[in-house]
């Protein structure tokens, strides 16, 4: 399937259609997720957190070449990481929304 042109729509993709969309270039059949126009997208995106549904923080980015899908993930959180055979505190991504 080939990238489609998405005219003024910017789809908006869970973390694991984002990551397919990167690795393969693909994007999922958009009857399945929803579609923002691309000034909110640039809005969204240039801000690195903002607020939504009270007090829960998010992060937008966009996914794969040519800005066509975003992606949302909740605020970052502190996780344990192994790092040159060490457990270290490091921020990582929370969850997707979807």
């Amino acid at each position: 399937m080939a990238i489609r042109d998405r005219g003024t729509r910017v789809c908006i993709l869970n973390p694991e259609e984002g990551a397919c969309f990167e690795s393969t270039g693909e994007l999922p059949r958009c009857n399945g997720h929803p579609h923002i126009s691309k000034s909110r997208a640039e809005e969204l995106t240039s801000t690195m957190l903002f607020v939504s549904e009270g007090r829960r923080l998010y992060e937008a980015y966009y996914v794969g070449q040519g800005k066509k899908a975003i992606v949302f993930h909740y605020g970052r959180q502190w996780r344990k990481v192994a790092s040159h055979g060490y457990q270290t505190m490091q921020l990582v991504p929370g969850g997707g929304l979807r």
